[in-house]
């Protein structure tokens, strides 16, 4: 059976993943938003581009914490864990958080 081009793969989540690879230092980083980083894995937010940051950043959601997405609903709407609580972002906050995958080891 062809695959449907239209449908995303497996793994990838949705087709408009935005990778944003920056180079500082001699170290190379790559950037996804929030909303587009795979299930279960561990990331690290890098920037929290929302008009009132305070907002998220009592929840725990601020440059330098460490979060995992745990469920994704079908309009961008997130559940993610952030220490022992989870915490649900509507679809256009979880747009404008910036994260990075954990290094290995």
């Amino acid at each position: 059976m062809p695959e449907n081009p239209e449908r995303p793969r497996e793994g990838i989540g949705r087709r408009d993943v935005r990778l944003i690879s920056i180079t500082q230092c001699g170290r190379s980083f790559i950037l996804v938003i929030l909303r587009d980083s795979p299930l279960h894995e561990r990331v690290r937010v890098n920037m929290v581009d929302l008009p009132d940051p305070l907002r998220v950043a009592e929840m725990g959601i601020r440059p330098g914490a460490v979060v995992r997405v745990t469920q994704k609903s079908a309009f961008g709407g997130i559940v993610i864990a952030v220490g022992g609580a989870r915490v649900a972002i509507d679809g256009g906050t979880s747009r404008r958080v910036t994260v990075s995958p954990l290094e290995a080891g």
